[in-house]
């Protein structure tokens, strides 16, 4: 049976207002009369002939009070009644079978899970029952025998998983009985596995103190094996955290294989998962010293080119003296690895910050010329004309850009970032009469990216008339095709979503493959996403079209709307609000920043979806006093909203309103931000962001804005954009 997408109006309901002011009370008499709850046959009455969603609001409302017995049993009810999402609908019978502490439901609910998609839910459980049982038994002769059964079954559930979380959660139950039953020597199998499915933080903690227990037992004495298995273990889950950005317990995994083996492989892969975890925590210098380690080595492999990239990028920043003498090594060594594009662009911009305009040139045109089908080839014809630009070679700069743009002349619809920039700075080369024209253009063609911004403002500034933006209309729904809702797994996200259980609508909408997808069909998902509180599944899916590019037609004014959502809308508008910060500019800081997902953590560690570094979060609240504050609660939309809003205004403050030095301060840092301005004096905006240092600052303030500037033109509720903000800095 699949619910109507008329029933996805959960929101309007009484019901839903209560249970979203979490009024579980109110919710209950609303569903239900009070004479149900007291007698059982009313109860089940009640059960069978309730409309579904109503029996499952009822469901969640009792788990609200924390009547898990019942809330098992309303939703196995449901399940029942709908086959289609029986499935679905058993895991939170499970869970609130957990919560009740019933063992019986607990394993009858994970057996019927076995069979089905949530097969690893299923064993994870009953995995979880196996642990239990023996914990339960006091130490002695029977509980040794126990555990040894009980290892042997875990990792044979361990091997029926479909996914990494699951193998790697059941084999952190068996390496605890496993410890206690001293079985490491002989489960040797045990700590291989370990080696990469340990990513998560929880798993790597409990693993690293049974390690530590080991190794405190084999104090003094000699145990060959406790070396052989755990460092190569120790390795994977360095580089499994690494993956899941895990990078200080990377650090520490490192330096435990450092310290228990002194052999050359795993000091060499040692030393490259040292690097690159010190390198994301922007600890540049350290990072440095255990790239230097690993080539001091000679490690063979292909890991070694890796290994140049990191060191070359991280000695850009720390020290770029020695930058040409790495690239000449990393060429020879690697000549036609993936990043060998990348060395000789590290090469052309340490001659360009040198001020030798002749030697960046010939790095960036030797970069074209051998890797033309790499990913830095396009930026690397730019920064030809850019370098150019700047040596105040303006004729070589245009006859760079005409050659560049005749030779992407049929991408008019689906141009890259590098052609849209070259479009703008070409225009900017242009004489008078002809600027207008090729200004003009840009806009009409691609409205809502930076460059076409900075043409807006420069029309502005000759003829407001011509500076006109066509911007998408906002037309109805269409309807999806029916090879989208033949797909069992939208059907089934679809009828999750009609009863209001929004994260398993989430995961199963999220899991659909979307190349194929017509437009049609991609407004739908999408729509369905976001209602399910998924925004950053849609924007995610939605940014990764070249759609973004190029001008909106008449038609796809939905989808820009989809894949520029007001997601946590109120919640953004308070903290804008309370700040005096442009609503348009928020939205936009937040939609780059984490694309809506408020459980997010970066590489970097910062969280949520303002993505504020933990000191910076710490600071700020300090500074304001922000009531109840806490790390954790970070995880909060409205709590990392405030901070990360209040962190925006006072560099707002600091600068005047400046949009883009504020928004270079957000990313780099104040201190970082003042550097280049001092760096660039008399530059103009759209000079002084193109030659910004930082590839990742240049690009996210162009992105920010850009996204900014499509809120304000989207939603013209939003209260619009001053972009007089942007002139702070000339535009010459």
């Amino acid at each position: 049976m699949l619910l109507t997408p008329l029933l996805l109006v959960l929101g309007s309901t009484p019901v839903d207002q209560a249970l979203l002011d979490k009024d579980y009370k109110k919710a209950w008499l609303l569903l239900a009369p009070p004479s149900v709850k007291a007698d059982s046959k009313a109860q089940n009455k009640w059960l069978t002939e309730s409309p579904a969603l109503r029996v499952v609001q009822a469901a969640r409302a009792s788990e609200g009070k924390r009547d898990f017995a019942f809330c098992a049993k309303a939703f196995e009810v449901v399940a029942n009644r709908l086959p289609e999402l029986r499935d679905d609908l058993m895991t939170r019978v499970l869970t609130c079978a957990r919560k009740a502490k019933n063992e019986k439901n607990v394993r009858s609910a994970a057996t019927s899970l076995l069979e089905g998609p949530h097969r690893d839910v299923g064993l994870l459980a009953l995995a979880g029952l196996t642990n239990r049982d023996v914990r339960k038994l006091k130490k002695g002769k029977k509980r040794s025998e126990r555990e040894k059964s009980a290892v042997t079954a875990l990792l044979a559930a361990a091997g029926q998983c479909d996914h990494r979380w699951c193998k790697a959660s059941i084999l952190a139950l068996a390496s605890g009985l496993a410890a206690d039953a001293e079985q490491w020597k002989i489960d040797e199998r045990l700590v291989k596995d370990f080696s990469d499915l340990l990513a998560g933080k929880k798993a790597w903690e409990r693993s690293r103190r049974r390690l530590k227990s080991e190794a405190k037992r084999a104090k003094g004495k000699k145990r060959d094996w406790l070396v052989e298995f755990s460092a190569p273990s120790l390795l994977g889950r360095a580089e499994s955290l690494l993956a899941a950005h895990e990078n200080k317990g990377a650090v520490e995994a490192v330096q435990m294989v450092l310290k228990l083996t002194k052999e050359p492989e795993h000091h060499c892969r040692a030393y490259a998962a040292q690097g690159r975890a010190l390198r994301k925590l922007r600890k540049h210098r350290d990072a440095v010293k255990a790239y230097g380690a690993f080539q001091a080595k000679k490690c063979p492999g292909v890991i070694g080119a890796g290994v140049a990239y990191g060191r070359i990028f991280s000695q850009s920043i720390v020290d770029p003296k020695p930058i040409p003498q790495l690239v000449k090594r990393a060429l020879k060594e690697h000549p036609d690895h993936r990043l060998s594009d990348d060395y000789l662009f590290f090469l052309g911009e340490f001659h360009q910050r040198k001020k030798k305009p002749k030697a960046a040139v010939e790095a960036y045109e030797h970069l074209a010329k051998r890797y033309p089908k790499g990913d830095m080839a396009e930026e690397a014809v730019w920064r030809v004309a850019w370098t150019r630009y700047l040596a105040d070679d303006h004729a070589g700069a245009r006859e760079r850009l005409d050659s560049f743009l005749r030779q992407h002349a049929g991408a008019s619809q689906h141009r890259s970032a590098d052609q849209i920039r070259a479009l703008y700075w070409r225009a900017r080369l242009s004489p008078k009469k002809d600027r207008v024209a090729r200004y003009t253009a840009l806009v009409e063609e691609h409205p809502f990216t930076w460059h076409g911004l900075m043409g807006l403002q420069r029309l502005r500034n000759v003829d407001l008339n011509k500076a006109q933006a066509r911007f998408p209309q906002s037309l109805p729904a269409r309807d999806p095709s029916p090879s989208l809702t033949s797909d069992l797994r939208f059907r089934r996200g679809v009828g999750l979503l009609a009863l209001g259980l929004r994260p398993q609508a989430v995961q199963l909408l999220s899991s659909i493959e979307t190349l194929s997808l017509v437009e049609s069909d991609l407004e739908a998902l999408s729509d369905r996403l976001i209602a399910a509180g998924g925004a950053h599944h849609a924007v995610g899916m939605l940014r990764r079209l070249p759609l973004w590019r190029q001008a909106p037609s008449p038609t796809s004014g939905r989808l820009w709307r989809l894949a520029f959502p007001l997601a946590h809308k109120q919640a953004v508008l308070d903290a804008a609000k309370s700040q005096n910060v442009p609503p348009a500019l928020l939205f936009g800081l937040v939609r780059e920043e984490s694309g809506f997902d408020a459980d997010v953590d970066s590489w970097a560690g910062a969280r949520g979806l303002s993505q504020c570094m933990k000191s910076t979060a710490r600071m700020v609240a300090r500074k304001h006093r922000v009531a109840g504050w806490s790390w954790a609660k970070m995880r909060e939309p409205e709590m990392n909203l405030k901070v990360g809003s209040l962190y925006l205004a006072g560099l707002l403050k600091r600068f005047e309103g400046a949009f883009p030095l504020a928004i270079s301060s957000y990313n780099a840092g104040p201190g970082a931000t003042r550097r280049m301005i001092k760096a660039r004096p008399g530059f103009a905006l759209d000079s002084w962001v193109e030659d910004l240092p930082i590839r990742q600052t240049r690009k996210y303030v162009q992105r920010v804005l850009a996204s900014a500037w499509t809120y304000a033109s989207l939603y013209p509720e939003l209260g619009g954009l001053d972009l007089s903000n942007l002139k702070i800095i000339p535009l010459k």
